[in-house]
C-alpha cells in the first residue's frame, strides 16, 4: 500500500498554516491542474465518512495540497468555490472544486491605477499600493497584506487599469504585466514572481527523442482554400487584379471578391 500526504483543511482566513487545520482528508479523487501562466486548481472527492470530514468542505475553506514538485513536496493552498453532492457508485461522496489562493487577488480592484515608466517590481508595488479602498480596509481585510513577490524584469513600461481586477492586471487582461512588460509567472504558497523566466526553472529540461520509438507519421496538406489570382470589383465597376507565380500543379486558381462601397449622400 502506497502511502500518501494527507490534505488539510483550515477555516476561511487563514494565511500562516503553522497547524494541521480543521480536518485532515484522505480523499478517493484529488486532481491537480495547472496551466503556464496560471497558478492551478484541485478537484477532490471526499466520501461521507463517519467522523463528519467531509462537513469541512464547505465553500470558502481553504485546502493545504501537497503538490509534487522535482521529487520534493510543495504544500500549495487552495481555496474551495464549488461544493456537489452526488451518489457514486451507491455511496454519498463530496465533490468540491478549488483554485489557487493567489486568485484571492480576484476580489481587489483598481479602480483607476496607472503603473507609468516602472520596472517590473516598481510597477507591481504600484498596484499593490493602490487598491480600490473606500472604507481604508487595506491594512487589516483587503488579502493584499498576505502576499509577497518579486519581479527581475527592468525593463520601463507604461499601462492603464480602470476597473480591472489585481490579478486582471497581474496576467490576466491585455495589458497585465504578464504582457506588457513580459515574463512568466510563478507561485509558491502566498508568494509569486513575474521575472524573465520563470523562477526555479530549468531550462533545456527536456530530450524528445525521434526516430527509434516513432510507429506513425502523417502529414495533411489542403489546398481548399488556395488561389494565385485574384479579381476585386466594386459596385462602382471598378476592378483590380493580382497574381502570383503558380505554384500547385501549374493551374491558375482564380478567385474573385466584390467590395460594396457606400453610396456618397448629395
Amino acid at each position: 500500500m502506497i502511502l500518501r500526504d494527507p490534505l488539510m483543511v483550515y477555516p476561511a482566513d487563514e494565511h500562516l498554516f503553522i497547524s494541521n487545520g480543521l480536518r485532515l482528508l484522505t480523499p478517493t479523487v484529488a486532481e491537480h491542474t495547472l496551466e503556464f501562466g496560471q497558478a492551478g486548481s484541485i478537484h477532490v472527492e471526499q466520501p461521507l465518512d463517519r467522523d463528519g470530514d467531509w462537513k469541512s468542505l464547505i465553500p470558502g475553506h481553504i485546502i493545504r495540497a501537497p503538490i509534487p514538485f522535482r521529487g520534493q513536496t510543495r504544500w500549495q493552498p487552495f481555496r474551495i468555490f464549488r461544493r456537489t453532492k452526488k451518489r457514486q457508485s451507491g455511496a454519498p461522496v463530496v465533490s468540491i472544486d478549488a483554485m489557487h489562493m493567489f486568485y484571492d487577488l480576484n476580489y481587489v480592484l483598481l479602480e483607476d491605477v496607472r503603473p507609468e515608466n516602472k520596472n517590473g517590481q516598481d510597477a507591481i508595488q504600484w498596484l499593490f499600493d493602490h487598491p480600490y479602498d473606500p472604507y481604508g480596509q487595506a491594512e487589516t481585510k483587503l488579502p493584499l497584506r498576505h502576499f509577497t513577490f518579486h519581479s527581475d524584469i527592468e525593463t520601463l513600461a507604461t499601462a492603464y487599469y480602470e476597473w480591472k481586477t489585481m490579478t486582471g492586471a497581474l496576467i490576466g487582461e491585455d495589458n497585465c504585466i504578464l504582457e506588457r512588460w513580459g515574463g512568466e509567472l510563478f507561485v509558491n504558497g502566498l508568494y509569486f514572481s513575474i521575472c524573465k523566466v520563470m523562477e526555479g526553472s530549468l531550462q533545456n529540461a527536456f530530450h524528445i527523442a525521434y526516430g527509434l520509438n516513432l510507429t506513425e507519421v502523417e502529414e495533411t496538406l489542403d489546398y481548399t482554400n488556395t488561389f494565385s489570382q485574384l479579381v476585386a470589383t466594386d459596385n462602382y465597376g471598378n476592378k483590380a487584379h493580382a497574381s502570383i507565380p503558380l505554384t500547385y500543379n501549374g493551374l491558375p486558381f482564380e478567385k474573385h471578391f466584390t467590395q460594396h462601397s457606400a453610396i456618397p449622400m448629395t
